[in-house]
This record gives C-alpha cells, structure tokens and sequence, in this order.
C-alpha cells in the first residue's frame, strides 16, 4: 500500500501544483485587504457607489470591483478606483507594495497632498493612470524623489500640471516608458524642456497636446524615431519648418497629429513617406499652396484633416483610391473644381469655405454628416434622398447657388436630424411633409425664397432646439401651438419675413427659449405680459452640443450660425451662440405699454425693441436686468423719466433711447454720460452727455457721482420742483403772518412782545458789561 501511495507521490505533487495556478490562492492577504478598506474608510464622496462591493465581511478582496489579483501569489497586483470619488490622502496605498496597474482617473485628489511620496512607494509599478484628478503641486522637498524604473504607460492627461520638476519624477529612471500622456496641462517649455525625450529609447507613443509648448520641431526631439506609432503635438505653440529628413525615421508610425501649431510643411507633393498612417491631422498648419499629393500613398488611411492649410488648387481626384477613408475635413481653404467621388466607407466629410462647384456626386447620398457650405454648388440636392439607411443625417448646403424647390423626399427621410440650407436660393412653400421630420434638431432656412404661411406641420417636430427661418416672404402669424408643441425650442428666428397679426400668449410656454428674434415684420397689438416665463427652465450657458450638429473629439464638422443684431450691429454669430440670450422685437407695429413684468428676465442679455409704437414709461425696474449688455427702445413713443435703476446696469455697452418723448434729468451712472448719440430725439432730456443743463448741475445743489439714492432724491427735486415752491410759499405765509399778523392785530400781546425784547436787551447789556470788567481785572493781574 505504502509502494502503491509513494509511485502515486509525484503524480500527486504535480497535479497539486497544476491547481495552484490554475486556481490562485483563495482569499488576499491580510495587510493588502486591510489597506483596501482604509480607502473605502477614507473615501470623503463616492456618488456613483464604486466601492460598494468593497465589504467588512468578505474576506476575499480579489473579487472586490476594481481589484486584480495575481493568480499564482495572491496579491494585489492592479487597483481601478472609479469615477467620481474624492480622497484627501492617499497614505492607505503604501502596503499594496505588489502594485503593477493603478488607474485613478477622474479621481478628485486636489486635497491630497501627499500623492506623490505614497505612489513613488510603489517599485513594481508598471501603469500609472491619473487623468483629470486635479493634482495638487508637491511639496518641493519632494522634487528628485525616485519612482518605479519598470514604468511603461504614464497618463497625466488633464492633471493640471504646470511644472517640469514633477515630470523628472518619473521620467529620469523610466527607461522602459512606452506610453506617455501628458495632454491638457499647462505646461510651458522650449528645447531645453523636452530634453527628456530624447532619453526614452522605448517610447511608441507621446501626445502633449492641449499645452504651450514652443519648441522648435525642425530639430530632433525622439529618442524613438523608430519606434514612435503615435505622436500627438496638437494645440501647441511649437515652430519650425518640417521636411522630409523631419520624418526619414519614422518607420512605424501610424498617428501623426499635428494642428494647431505655428509649422510650416515643406514636404514635396510626389513624396513617398517611410510610414503609413492611419489618421493624418494637419489642421492650421502651412501646408499649401500645392495639394499634398503625397497624401495618396497613404492608403490606410481613416482620417485626414487638412483644414485651413492655405491650399489654392484644384481638387484631386485619387480619394477614391482610400478605400479605408472614414474620416474626411478639406475645409477653410481655396481649393477648386469639382467634388470628387469619395470611398465607400466615408460617412463624415467637410468640404467646407472653398471655391468648388459643380452638383453634388451621386455617391455623397451615403454620407451621414455632409457639410459642403460656403462653396459654389449647384444643381439638384434631390441626389440625397436615394439612400434612406443613414442615421442621424446631418446636411450643411448653405452659402451655394442651389436654385430650387425643395424635393419632398428630403423631408420624408425619418432620420434627417440636422439641416441647413440657408443662403441659398431655394423657393415655393415649405410642404407639411417637414413634420415627418421627427427627430429634427435644428433646422435653417433663412435668406431664401420661400413664401406662404408658417408651416404649422412643424409642430410634429417635437425635437426642435434650432429654428432659422428668417429673411424670407412668409405669411400669416404664429402658431400658438408652436408654444405647446416645441417645449425644448432654444433658438427662434422669424426675422424680416410679412408674418403679422398679434404675438401669441402661448408663445411664453417657450421656456427654454434663448434667442428669440422675431424683428422685421408686421405684428401689431401688445407684448405679451407673459414674457417674464420664458427662459425660465435653464439659466445656466446653453449646452455646447444643442450647437454641435456633429458631436466628435476630432473636430467640429458642423456648426450652427445665426445672424443677430447684437448692440446695434447685425453680425454672424457661430460658437458664441451658446453664450446669448437675447430678445428681438423691433421694426414691427407693436402698441401698448412695455411690460413690467419683463424685467424678471435676469438672465437676458439684449434687449431690442426699438421702430414699434409702444407708449407709456421706461419700467422702474429696468435695473434688475442686471447681465443686459444691449438695451434699444428707439424710435417708440416713450414718455416720463429714464429710470434711476437703469444707472445700476453694470454691463451695459449699447444704449439707444433715441426718438421718443422722454423727460427729465439722464441718471448719473458710469456708462449713461458715455452714450453721446442714446439720447437725441428727446428734446424734454437734459443733463450730460446733452449740452442742456439740468438743475442738479448746479455746484451747490449737485450730488456725489454713484450715489443711487442722492440720485433718486435730485430727480424727484426737478420733478416734483412745483409742488414743492407752493409748499415753500404757503409755509411762508402761515408762519410769517401767523406770528407778525397777530401782533398788529391785538395790542396787549404786541406791548408785553416788546417788553419781553427790552427785558432781555438788559440782562444781555449787564451781562456783557460784567465779563468786560472782570477781563480787564485779570488782564491788569497778570
């Protein structure tokens, strides 16, 4: 039997053995799973329950979210803290001293100060992840402390790290660094800086982009020509002129990212590069004016932007030859000729602020984000409605010489999501069919040609955040369903259109609403009193991405622009946008008084409703508008004083009250004196800026400048000054005549009045006299 168990021994042994690694050690260390709840402990936030997992009575911690364990040691060898939470030490890291992989992105360490002497502890650290976690700077007793040599994968990306110092700590010994991000600091650094770089022998990718850095990039700065895969040195401030010999060595490299810098790229049109790329981004970079031809040998390719290059020639024709190709922006040049066919896995293209023209390519009906604006297109856009399997289609035709009724296919295509076709020269009546558009964001049609009534269909367009149909020949009036309809409507433009007939109360139910520019048409009747409900869901910025029609980290393909009056300029207006809120109502045949309640909007920043017939008075409160940058109530019918408030209006850089029936002394304020021309047309005005003097101009009577209640109190002096001298005179006449009339009248109160006087004549006499004697006494003492 013993025989039979001692052959059996090894086999035993073995299969043992296979087990352990097999299966790993059951449970984790003691001290490892300790530490582990010191973190859970010392977890000040933890929003999204990252930790939850993490339990008293589990004494496994390898199964714990976000712990790595090793399969044949047991201990912790990788640590993912989740997002969101917020620790203010960072001491409890120290026993996992097996650490390989850390990873604290979006962890909020901007308290804990002692970061970097408890992560320089850990020797065996391979992966060092701590992206967006507001680092604060070390202490400088810290500053040539060693880190782990084994280092392969460093992100600091977002870390919001401003000095070289902290970089040295893991750089001077991390030999074997094959990733480094350091992108969305702000560092600042030349040549000497980068040094560093030419130390990592290792590396395969780098991008510190999103910095200021200046170097200049004719001169070698890798260690790693060779190796180096991805290079991203976008949104710097690096120089230099790049060649040929710039990139003789650069083999492997798949990603080269460089836009945004001060480069000139001299590189030959019928150049044949050592690499092939997968994405190519050259954007604000001097690369023209010849088209980089070379480009076409890089048939892997999957994005390319040569962007705002200064390239002034005729567009090629060899894109279809990238069949890879997914990814395409040729925008803010001056490249001519026709559009090109494009490869079939295209689905973004910008084309963009060129010179081309021509129709569009059959072939583009595949595209799902097309924007081909500011060009010299023409023809038939009926090419896009021959393929319906798009999802969210974005089209950008504005700023052509399309000349056209719209094709009613374009509107029964159910995934069109963002569309603009404004300055163009399309025609007839926008169909009802645009209501099968139901998942329309936005939707521009200014500066065309249509006519007949406002489509009411477009209520169906549930979805709507945009809306541009301004500068056309539209008839009727409003909707009032459009306010029960369009609850998330941000921007509405009717402007210099024939729409009349009064401004629906439903309009107020536009809660969300922004910008709403309704000038230059024919409404009559009053200003809703229900104005002070709009702009009432969100007082905050509008969100940047009701604004990006193309939502990506590469670029920004589409964009919405809208033609505003802004402090009495009309003008373009793109990413501002978001930071607008403004009402337009002038140059319509508007009566009445201006609300009251209007100045409830807080948050508005432009008001015009200047060139209607409103009557009655400034409201008092105007000075409660307290973000207006812009006020216009010209040419109106405005009676009364300018109200005090409105000196209070700290922002305010356009003012124009001019042409109306207004009276008075101006307040006093810091930008009131400065509008020369707001006044003119009110020849009851006076104070400066006018040359006619007001009453408190006086020296003895004027107030301190900035005083809002010695302001108040001299306005009501010149208003009230009437009532004010009959008071004066009849107290006068009752106080004088009162006292002197009596005593004429009756003899004994006039005989004992002077005897009082001459009583008091004597004592005053004696008095003196007295002083006087004992003055000359003291004086002849001394």
């Amino acid at each position: 039997m013993m025989r039979i168990c001692g052959s059996y021994l090894p086999w035993l042994l073995f299969l043992f053995i296979i087990i352990q690694y097999s299966t790993g050690c059951s449970g984790c260390f003691e001290n490892e799973r300790n530490a582990l709840l010191s973190i859970k402990h010392s977890i000040i936030s933890d929003p999204l329950s990252s930790l939850s997992s993490w339990g008293d009575d589990d004494d496994d911690c390898c199964k714990w979210k976000g712990i790595g364990c090793d399969n044949t040691t047991g201990h912790v060898v990788a640590l993912t803290l989740g997002n969101g939470l917020r620790v203010d030490t960072l001491e409890w890291i120290s026993p996992l001293s097996s650490l390989e992989y850390l990873n604290m992105d979006y962890v909020d360490l901007h308290s804990a100060t002692d970061w970097l002497q408890s992560i320089s502890k850990l020797s065996l650290l391979r992966t060092l992840s701590l992206s967006s976690c507001y680092l604060p700077s070390p202490p400088s007793s810290l500053l040539h402390i060693n880190s782990s040599s084994f280092l392969q994968h460093l992100s600091l990306q977002d870390g919001n790290i401003a000095t070289f110092p902290l970089l040295n700590l893991w750089l001077n010994q991390s030999y074997f660094l094959e990733s480094l991000d350091l992108s969305g600091n702000s560092l600042v650094g030349g040549d000497k800086d980068i040094k560093f770089l030419r130390n990592l022998g290792n590396l395969k990718t780098l991008d510190l982009s999103f910095n200021s850095f200046s170097f200049n990039f004719s001169q070698p700065i890798l260690g790693s020509e060779k190796l180096i895969e991805k290079l991203k040195l976008n949104d710097n401030k690096i120089v230099g002129s790049i060649s040929e010999i710039s990139f003789s060595n650069f083999t492997k490299l798949d990603e080269l990212i460089l836009s945004d810098n001060s480069l000139t790229v001299n590189l030959d049109t019928h150049w044949i590069p050592p690499f092939q790329l997968s994405s190519l981004r050259l954007r604000s970079c001097e690369l023209g004016p010849k088209f980089p031809n070379w480009i076409q040998t890089q048939t892997k390719l999957n994005i390319l932007d040569i962007s705002n290059n200064g390239i002034s020639d005729l567009i090629p024709q060899w894109f279809t030859n990238l069949s890879n190709l997914e990814y395409l922006t040729v925008s803010q040049n001056r490249i001519q000729g026709k559009l090109p066919n494009l490869p079939p896995l295209v689905f973004i293209v910008d084309f963009s602020s060129n010179l081309l023209e021509g129709p569009i390519p059959k072939n583009y009906s595949k595209i799902s984000t097309l924007n081909l604006s500011k060009n010299k297109l023409s023809g038939t856009i009926s090419v896009m409605c021959t393929n319906t399997s798009k999802l969210y289609f974005k089209l950008d035709l504005s700023n052509n010489f399309f000349t056209e009724k719209i094709p009613e296919c374009l509107w029964k295509l159910n995934d069109l999501n963002m569309l603009n076709l404004a300055n163009n020269y399309f025609f007839g009546e926008i169909p009802l069919s645009i209501g099968h558009s139901k998942i329309m964001n936005s939707l521009h049609l200014r500066n065309n040609r249509f006519y007949g009534e406002f489509p009411e269909s477009l209520k169906n367009c549930t979805l709507l955040i945009v809306l541009d149909l301004g500068n056309n020949y539209l008839t009727g009036g409003i909707p009032a369903s459009i306010g029960a309809s369009l609850k998330l409507l941000e921007i509405l433009c009717l402007d210099s259109n024939e729409l009349k007939g009064s401004i629906p109360n439903n309009i107020c139910q536009l809660q969300s609403i922004h910008i709403m520019d309704l000038s230059s048409n024919h409404f009559s009747g009053s200003i809703p009193t229900c104005f002070n409900s709009l702009m009432t869901t969100n007082d905050e910025l509008m969100p940047e991405e009701y604004f990006d029609t193309f939502e990506d980290p590469l670029e920004e393909v589409f964009f919405d622009y809208e033609w505003l009056m802004w402090k009495g300029i009309k003008e373009e207006y793109g990413k501002n946008l978001k930071f607008m809120k403004l009402i337009d109502l002038s140059s319509n045949k508007l009566v009445g008084e201006i609300p009251a309640k209007i100045t409830d909007l807080h948050m508005l920043n432009s008001l015009n409703l200047s060139r209607n017939k409103l009557t009655g008075s400034i409201p008092d409160k105007i000075g409660e508008m307290r973000s207006l940058e812009s006020l216009d109530l010209s040419n109106n019918q405005l009676s009364g004083a300018i109200p005090p408030s409105l000196a209070s209006i700290s922002f305010l850089a356009h003012l124009d009250l001019s042409n109306n029936n207004l009276s008075g002394c101006i307040p006093l304020g810091t930008q009131l004196q400065g509008f020369s021309e707001a006044y003119q047309g009110n020849s009851k005005l006076r104070g400066p800026p006018l040359p006619t003097n007001c009453h408190r101009d006086e020296p003895r009577n004027a107030p301190q400048q900035g005083g809002i209640d010695e302001i108040e109190e001299d306005e009501g002096w010149i208003i009230w000054g009437f009532d004010f001298f009959v008071s004066l005179i009849l107290g006068f006449i009752l106080g004088f005549w009162g006292v002197c009339g009596t005593l004429i009248l009756k003899r004994s109160w006039r005989h004992a009045y002077f005897q009082f006087l001459e009583d008091k004549k004597e004592k005053i006499c004696t008095a003196i006299v007295v002083l006087g004697a004992k003055l000359k006494r003291g004086m002849r003492a001394n």
